[in-house]
C-alpha cells in the first residue's frame, strides 16, 4: 500500500501541476494527450508490480484488496485537493510564475550586464 500511495502522489502532483495559477477541474482533460498516456503507462506499471507474480517476487509485494485500492486512491488524491485550495486561497501569498519569471530577469539583467536596452529586451523575448 505505501508504495502505491507515493506512486499515486506523485501521479496527482504531476496532474495538478499542468498549470501554476488554474485548478485541475478548469483544465481541459485531454489537452496532453502524451501526458495522459505517461500517466495510463504508470498506472499500469503499478498494478503489474502489485498483481503479476513475477513482479511481485521481485518487488515483494502482494496484491491489494479492492477496498484497499480504493482507500490508497482517496488518500492520495488529497494531494489535488490540497493544490486546489492553494491555488483557490493562498495564491497570494504563493509566489506564481509571472513574479517568479521577474525576479529571474532583473537578476540576469544584473548579472549580464547588457550593452544596450535593446539587447536586453531580445534576451527577454528569447
Amino acid at each position: 500500500m505505501t508504495f502505491m500511495t507515493f506512486v499515486n502522489c506523485d501521479l496527482f502532483n504531476a496532474y495538478a501541476c499542468r498549470s501554476s495559477d488554474r485548478c485541475f477541474y478548469e483544465l481541459n482533460f485531454f489537452s496532453n494527450p502524451a501526458f495522459l498516456w505517461a500517466i495510463c503507462f504508470s498506472f499500469v506499471g503499478q498494478l503489474l508490480v502489485v498483481y503479476f507474480g513475477p513482479l511481485q517476487e521481485v518487488f515483494q509485494t502482494e496484491a491489494l484488496q479492492l477496498s484497499d485500492l480504493l482507500y490508497v486512491m482517496v488518500l492520495s488524491s488529497c494531494v489535488l485537493m490540497l493544490d486546489t485550495l492553494r491555488k483557490k486561497y493562498f495564491s497570494s501569498s504563493c509566489v506564481d510564475s509571472v513574479q517568479t519569471k521577474h525576479l529571474y530577469s532583473e537578476r540576469l539583467d544584473k548579472k549580464i550586464g547588457y550593452e544596450s536596452e535593446e539587447d536586453a529586451t531580445l534576451c527577454k523575448t528569447i
